[in-house]
């Protein structure tokens, strides 16, 4: 996958918190797989939490099965700010289960571990950590408005997707089981127009404004292909 290096500089370079903390419930929601987070006073005093989630029991919704705390950083020395987060929800008395960190800086595998273990020891809270690199894989693929949003970084020229691998992602709809159970409406008209330019003029340019469903067309209409025939020659998809 390409790698902007624009983006990892505007993401150390960043000093505008409230657009991170923007920035990170955007992409955790819609990336991440934590669809419903909570901001809690963004830009004001939190509470000892930037950010909430509740997950509830499937089986009885009306129980919530996991809760968990966010918190978001910019800071360069970002485990001081863990620890000093982490102390201010505890002596909060926050009720949680999981606590879900963001920095903007790199974090390398084994003082991920050694912070986890840690956390775990002392308050006996699971930690997840999301460093740089898991921010700049969405905003230099699928997410590009995200980074051009708050980051101030345009689209790149060519962005391509394994269209079989993008469908195969559970958090991004519509996905194969959705398309396979018809849990995705497809406008006839509209998919009768793209087929006939892809089978006529083989490209087809679809344009429109952020959320109005051009990255869930161009998916429905490559799963189409892909289904008429395992050779069909568009395994890529560009969004």
């Amino acid at each position: 996958m390409f790698q902007n290096p624009a983006t990892a500089n505007a993401l150390e370079a960043m000093t505008d918190f409230v657009a991170f903390e923007k920035l990170c419930c955007d992409l955790l929601a819609v990336y991440g797989g934590y669809k419903g987070i909570v901001p809690q006073g963004v830009g004001r005093v939190d509470g000892g939490k930037d950010a909430i989630l509740s997950r509830r029991d499937p089986a009885d919704v009306t129980a919530v099965r996991e809760k968990l705390v966010f918190h978001f950083s910019l800071r360069r020395d970002y485990q001081r700010k863990l620890w000093e987060d982490l102390r201010k929800t505890f002596e909060r008395a926050l009720p949680l289960d999981i606590v879900v960190f963001l920095t903007s800086r790199e974090v390398t595998p084994s003082t991920r571990e050694k912070l986890q273990n840690d956390v775990k020891a002392e308050f006996g809270w699971t930690l997840e950590i999301y460093d740089q690199q898991w921010l700049r894989v969405p905003l230099d693929g699928e997410f590009q408005r995200l980074r051009k949003q708050y980051l101030g970084i345009d689209y790149d020229q060519h962005v391509f997707h394994d269209l079989a691998s993008l469908l195969d992602v559970p958090e991004r709809h519509p996905n194969r089981e959705d398309l396979s159970h018809g849990a995705y409406y497809r406008n006839e008209g509209l998919h009768d127009r793209v087929h006939m330019l892809l089978d006529t003029r083989r490209h087809c340019l679809i344009s429109g404004k952020p959320g109005h469903g051009k990255s869930a067309l161009a998916k429905a209409v490559g799963w189409e292909l892909l289904s008429r025939a395992s050779h069909n020659a568009v395994t890529r998809v560009r969004l």
